[in-house]
């Protein structure tokens, strides 16, 4: 696996075939484009190089079934077919990145040593932690200019940061044309019930 990974990366930085970031090559992995559980070659023509959330989010997802049978397109199908497969593993690596965050407890502030500075802006601090595992406070959308006029796709949302300073975006995928745009939270009657 180590030479398929020296053929495919020669240098000591490459790119992940998914998300085009540059990876050192230490953390990089060889993925199988058809993955081997699904009848796929172990080999140079079925390998492509992907950071490890990237491989994993992939998992076995069968580009075959978006009609492309090598990692290189032939046509404008296929390239549209390839940008499709690295959007769902961007889209699959945003929810494994979701649900870790969901596993990460907020720290508790009794466990602050407050100093004297520290006292004055406990209760702000308090209240911004409480506010940013409420709940988003915005809904992130993708807007874009189509055919029929303009088209929104929900993306995401965002939440306070816990200082109050700023917000975080979890979105599900990255657009890459149009703006995002962000709206105030619409909470459903359930919840206001509850």
């Amino acid at each position: 696996m180590n030479d398929l990974k020296l053929r495919l990366c020669p240098g000591p930085v490459g790119r992940c075939f998914y998300c085009n970031e540059p990876t050192e090559f230490d953390a990089l992995t060889v993925d199988h484009f058809i993955p081997t559980s699904k009848g796929g070659r172990r080999g140079l023509l079925n390998a492509v190089l992907a950071c490890e959330p990237c491989n994993k989010a992939k998992a076995d997802a069968d580009p075959r079934s978006m009609g492309l049978l090598f990692a290189t397109p032939f046509g404008a199908l296929q390239v549209r077919a390839l940008a499709d497969l690295k959007t769902l593993v961007l889209m699959r690596r945003a929810a494994l990145a979701r649900k870790r965050a969901a596993e990460v407890r907020p720290p508790s502030l009794s466990t602050v040593e407050p100093t004297a500075i520290g006292r004055m802006f406990q209760s702000q601090r308090r209240a911004a932690m409480a506010n940013a595992y409420r709940g988003p406070a915005f809904d992130c959308f993708h807007m874009e200019d189509g055919d029929s006029g303009r088209v929104l796709r929900t993306v995401g949302a965002a939440w306070p940061t816990p200082d109050g300073a700023g917000f975080a975006l979890i979105l599900d995928c990255v657009p890459l044309n149009g703006r995002l745009l962000l709206l105030p939270h619409q909470r459903s009657n359930d919840a206001d019930e509850a």
